[in-house]
C-alpha cells in the first residue's frame, strides 16, 4: 500500500480506531462476480456491498469500510502513525515534534521497506 497511497514510501500511514457506533465491514476480495451478485438487494445495501468489494489482487491490503448514515464523516481516534521508509529525516523530525505536542500517546514507528515487500 505504501507505493500506492503514501507517495512511494515518503508519506505516512495513520492507524485509527473507529467509534463502534458505525457499521464496519471487511472488504471482500472476490472481484466482479461478487459485485454482480451484490446488486440484487435494495439500494442502500447494494451500495454498501459494492463499496465493500475489490479485486483479488488487492487482498494484501486487508481493508475495512466504515458506513455512516447520520453525518458526513466518522469519528476516529488516531492511535499510531507509521513514517514511510523513504521519508527524509527533516520531515520525520517535524512529524515527530508535531505529534508529541498534539497527542503524545500516538505511537510513531518507521516503516522498513525490506519488511513491507
Amino acid at each position: 500500500m505504501w507505493s500506492h497511497y503514501a507517495d512511494s514510501h515518503k508519506g505516512v500511514a495513520i492507524g485509527v480506531e473507529v467509534n463502534q457506533k458505525h457499521e464496519i465491514r471487511p472488504v471482500t476480495y472476490e472481484g466482479l462476480s461478487y459485485v454482480e451478485n451484490a446488486t440484487r438487494l435494495g439500494s442502500h445495501e447494494t451500495a454498501k456491498n459494492v463499496l465493500s468489494c475489490k479485486l483479488e489482487l488487492w487482498r494484501y491490503e486487508e481493508e475495512e469500510r466504515a458506513f455512516v448514515t447520520e453525518s458526513n464523516y466518522i469519528e476516529v481516534s488516531i492511535k499510531s502513525i507509521a513514517l514511510g521508509s523513504k521519508m527524509d529525516s527533516r520531515t520525520k523530525s517535524l512529524v515527530k515534534k508535531l505529534v508529541s505536542k498534539i497527542n503524545p500517546s500516538v505511537v510513531i514507528t518507521e516503516a522498513n521497506v525490506a519488511e513491507i515487500v
